[in-house]
C-alpha cells in the first residue's frame, strides 16, 4: 500500500490542518493499487485523514461496481439492502430495467453465449462535504469503455449509508 501524501496544508484553529490525501488500497489481484485522492478543501471534517479515505475509497468502489453489475443484469439489487437507502436502492433497480435487453455491459460470444467481463475501479477521488456526508467519484473500465459513478455516503453510528449512486 502506497504510504499516504499530503498536498497541501492549511491552518485551522488548533494548528495545521491538511486538505487533500493522496493514497492507494490494494485490489486484491496482481499487486495492483486503487489510487484514492481525499479533498476536504473546506474543512469540513477538520484534517485530511488517510485511512479515512481508504475506507471510503474501499465502500464506493465496491458499490460502485455491484451498481455497474446490476444494470447489466449480473448482480441481485436485493443484496445491496442496508447499504443503500430505499430510495437509492429503487432507483438503481429503475436504472437496470431501463437498460434490461440493451446488451450493456455483456458481450456475446461465438457460441451465443453472454458472458461479462470484469469491471475494475481505477482511481476513487472522496470529497468531503460536512456533517458525516462524502462524496465519491470512481472511475471503472470495463474492456476498453469508462464510465463513472458518483457515490454519496452518509455517517450513520458507526457505520456508512449511501444516499446516491449514480452511474454514468
Amino acid at each position: 500500500m502506497v504510504g499516504a501524501e499530503v498536498s497541501r496544508q492549511g491552518e485551522g484553529r488548533s494548528g495545521p490542518i491538511s486538505l487533500a490525501v493522496v493514497t492507494s488500497i490494494p485490489l486484491g489481484f496482481g499487486g495492483r493499487e486503487l489510487p484514492v485522492r481525499y479533498v476536504d478543501a473546506g474543512f469540513a471534517e477538520g484534517s485530511a485523514n488517510a485511512g479515512r479515505a481508504r475506507d471510503l475509497a474501499s465502500r464506493s468502489a465496491f458499490l460502485a461496481c455491484k451498481a455497474y453489475d446490476v444494470a447489466r443484469g449480473h448482480f441481485d439489487p436485493g443484496q445491496l439492502s442496508g447499504l443503500l437507502t430505499p430510495v437509492c436502492l429503487e432507483r438503481l433497480k429503475l436504472f437496470a430495467r431501463i437498460l434490461e435487453g440493451s446488451g450493456f455491459g455483456r458481450v456475446r460470444r461465438p457460441d451465443g453465449a453472454v458472458s461479462y467481463p470484469p469491471i475494475v475501479p481505477v482511481d476513487v477521488e472522496v470529497f468531503a462535504v460536512g456533517g458525516g456526508r462524502f462524496e465519491m467519484v470512481v472511475t471503472l473500465a470495463a474492456l476498453h469503455e469508462r464510465y463513472q459513478a458518483n457515490v454519496t455516503m452518509q455517517a450513520r453510528g458507526e457505520g456508512w449509508l449511501c444516499t446516491l449512486l449514480d452511474l454514468g
